[in-house]
């Protein structure tokens, strides 16, 4: 078992170094997957494991998404939006 897991921990680079774009997107997400799974509590079920991984890339996407927002409002100095407003 133990080389198993050498063997992947050495091969990822290579793999990571290989692909390019989506597929290092597609890579990196199924090894995070692959290492949730692995070291798992033994109080987490099968069946959370496989609701964590059809979430998990939504949620990458939506924090992605909040991120790119609040750094473009930065980037442009966004300031007339005040959500405490008052007449």
């Amino acid at each position: 078992m133990a080389v198993h897991h050498q063997v992947c921990a050495t091969a990822l680079p290579l793999i990571l170094f290989m692909a390019n774009g989506m597929q290092r997107s597609i890579v990196c997400l199924l090894a995070t997957l692959w290492i949730t799974n692995q070291v798992k509590s033994e109080f987490i079920s099968r069946w959370m494991i496989i609701v964590f991984s059809i979430q998990y890339p939504f949620y990458l996407v939506l924090s992605a998404t909040i991120g790119l927002y609040g750094h473009a409002r930065q980037v442009v100095k966004y300031s007339s939006w005040n959500p405490t407003a008052r007449k």
